[in-house]
């Protein structure tokens, strides 16, 4: 360019978009074809498979904790291109037949066989169900097994306590999908063992059980393996030297991201180094939620130790980040050596670390260790660590399940380290994890505007009926302001005006309902905020055999098959009341929570709980639960407490306990 005399160049800049591009390798399709999509935004893709074919992955310009999505949410932060992969289906169901080939769901097989018989690339497709199984499923080979819906809660491997559950070897082998329940096993990862860059993804691990000393990952022991979207939960240890009761991790390439890790437990302190949810030695564990686990639950409460435990995450290499570490409990007094995350070596940062406590509530004990090793968290003596934020503020709220939420005006909002890896990363939520000029603290993106307007509730969930106050937080350009609600989820407005910023709302069906709230300006700009609220049965049924079981099993009619389910639908305050009968234990009842279990007609006799000498029958855990009017018989465990074994405090009353059995092997 050039010119003569003067002249004004004026430069008009417009929105940058990138290419996208999505395409198949075979027997399936991936839409859109190519698009074009705003920098920092998100493209959506789409798998779908040709029929006797389901889809595997997604391979090139992807992440690989976003490679096993059919629908693919990708920030977009540069061109990318990406290609679905679809492999052959076996098929499985539980009434399946050993010597069949699976190509239909007419020839059906086992889930062992469709193991054995999938070629690599294959898809073995689990039909909804529960599989009740004596083996581990062990995956050498470069295929997958998936559930059929996509939903763990549909697809139940239940290992009754007899072995370990899942082992998977190959880089390219791969679980989605399933619930692993109840494994059993005296050393390295009783529900799942994972090695050489294996996947599970969008799984829950649950009540598996290490029953001897110094062993690791009760739920799960990942060996440079990736672990996404799963749920890890009521996981437990005989004593607290195993690390890693919920998560054991170790490896350079190791990766855990969006995961819950909540409610596992483990035993008295030992000689080692421990931590009650996870344990960390290597890779990134990231955008997770660990709260509510506990630490030395067996007999008194922790003596005095010298070695570094946690309630929540023990950090002894690799990197914890964009997490929340809240609510982890040790039993016992205030002691400085056991903390809500201990860190030795590796690095802690972006985390929020609150709320996690001594069990007779004397301290608050949420970060132990090397401070130079904690950076950008929002904690107690927040002060001592580079970039810390107090906890000594409102910064955050917690959502009905749990997990931590900014607000407008957050002191988290852009203040975490500069240096996280946030390429191409998505939020515990799915939003982009980088919106502002920095990264968030803690595992949710707040998604910023010119004009926002979210609310916040005095309570969030309740018994049978419930009552909230809605108050709004608006942000930005708030001139002008007038609110909408939609106070029952129905779509239409129930009240409006530019005096409600706070709103009453009644609750009286139980479920949730999604409260919704529009807010405009003066300018023309809105904004939309929800948040559920659930309303939950504050008595509970079980039904041996249910036929019709529904959830929230508020009623006989829909009752509950197993106490396990119901507990877990359980609130807090709530109680379980159990029909007549022998109900069989497949895994160990541990009460976690403030639950009352009790016998329908208030006699002992009537309703049994038999553990089949298989496993500990009851452990209560919550010094506000109480076992109550029933028997519990053939419980059989390592040493103490076969039958019931009270940790804190709670209650047991009015119940026979007979025909028990501890062992010391």
């Amino acid at each position: 360019y050039t010119h003569a005399g003067q002249a004004e160049l004026v430069w008009l800049w417009t929105n940058i978009t990138h290419a996208v591009t999505a395409a198949s390798a075979g027997n399936g399709s991936a839409a859109p074809t190519a698009t074009r999509v705003s920098h920092g935004m998100t493209a959506t893709l789409t798998a779908t498979p040709d029929a006797g074919y389901a889809f595997f992955r997604w391979i090139g310009d992807v992440p690989d904790s976003l490679a096993y999505d059919s629908e693919l949410h990708l920030p977009i932060d540069k061109p990318r291109s990406v290609t679905a992969v679809f492999g052959k289906i076996i098929h499985v169901t539980t009434t399946g037949s050993a010597s069949a080939d699976g190509t239909s769901w007419a020839t059906a097989t086992t889930l062992a066989n469709g193991i054995a018989i999938a070629a690599a690339g294959n898809v073995v497709v689990v039909s909804n169900g529960t599989y009740a199984l004596s083996s581990t499923i062990g995956i050498t080979k470069g295929i997958a097994v998936r559930g059929l819906t996509g939903d763990w809660r549909d697809v139940i491997l239940n290992f009754q306590g007899k072995c370990r559950g899942i082992q998977l070897s190959h880089a390219d082998a791969l679980v989605a999908g399933v619930s692993v329940l109840s494994g059993r096993l005296t050393n390295l990862g009783a529900n799942a063992h994972l090695s050489n860059g294996a996947t599970v993804s969008h799984c829950r691990f649950a009540y598996g059980y290490i029953d001897q000393w110094s062993q690791n990952g009760a739920g799960i022991y990942n060996d440079n393996s990736r672990v996404f979207d799963c749920v890890i939960d009521g996981n437990n240890t005989a004593n607290a030297s195993v690390c890693g009761a919920g998560l054991h991790q170790l490896g350079g390439n190791a990766l855990a991201d969006r995961c819950v890790i909540t409610n596992n437990y483990t035993g008295n302190a030992g000689a080692s180094n421990g931590g009650a949810g996870v344990y960390l030695a290597g890779g990134v564990l990231r955008n997770s939620l660990i709260a509510r686990n506990r630490l030395g639950s067996q007999g008194g409460a922790i003596a005095a130790v010298s070695s570094p435990y946690a309630s929540g995450v023990r950090v002894a290499g690799g990197i914890l980040q964009n997490c929340a570490v809240v609510g982890n409990i040790y039993r016992g007094a205030a002691n400085t050596n056991i903390v809500g995350v201990h860190a030795s070596s590796g690095a802690v940062m972006n985390c929020i670390i609150d709320n996690n406590t001594a069990s007779d509530g004397s301290a608050e004990s949420n970060w132990g260790g090397s401070a130079a090793l904690f950076r950008h968290c929002l904690t107690t003596r927040a002060d001592a660590i580079e970039g810390g934020v107090s906890a000594d503020q409102q910064a955050y709220l917690l959502d009905a399940d749990g997990l931590p939420v900014l607000f407008a005006g957050s002191p988290l909002i852009d203040a975490g380290a500069g240096d996280a890896d946030t390429a191409a990363i998505l939020d515990m939520n799915g939003a982009p994890r980088l919106v502002g000029t920095a990264v968030d603290i803690g595992p949710v993106e707040y998604q910023t505007s010119a004009f926002a307007c979210e609310f916040s509730s005095d309570v969030y969930t309740g018994f049978d009926v419930l009552t909230a106050t809605l108050t709004a937080r608006p942000s930005g350009d708030t001139a002008g302001i007038v609110y909408y609600w939609d106070l029952d989820g129905d779509g239409a407005t129930d009240e409006y005006g530019s005096d409600k910023a706070v709103v009453t709302a009644h609750f009286a069906t139980l479920g949730t309902t999604t409260v919704n709230l529009c807010a405009t300006n003066g300018a023309g700009l809105s904004s939309s905020w929800s948040w559920d609220f659930i309303v939950r049965p504050s008595i509970l049924y079980v039904v041996r055999n249910a036929a019709n079981p529904q959830r929230p099993y508020a009623t006989w009619a829909t009752a509950a098959a197993t106490i396990h389910d119901a507990f877990a639908a359980a609130t807090p305050g709530a109680t379980i009341v159990l029909s007549n009968g022998t109900h069989t234990l497949s895994s160990t009842l541990a009460l976690t929570k403030s639950v009352t279990v009790r016998g329908v007609t208030g006699h002992w006799k009537d309703v049994v709980l038999d553990a089949t000498s298989s496993r500990r029958a009851v452990e209560i855990y919550d010094s506000a639960a109480a076992l109550r009017d029933l028997t519990v018989k053939n419980g059989r465990c390592y040493y103490s407490g076969a039958g019931v074994y009270i940790f804190d405090g709670g209650t047991l009353t009015n119940c026979r306990v007979t025909a028990n059995n501890a062992v010391d092997n």
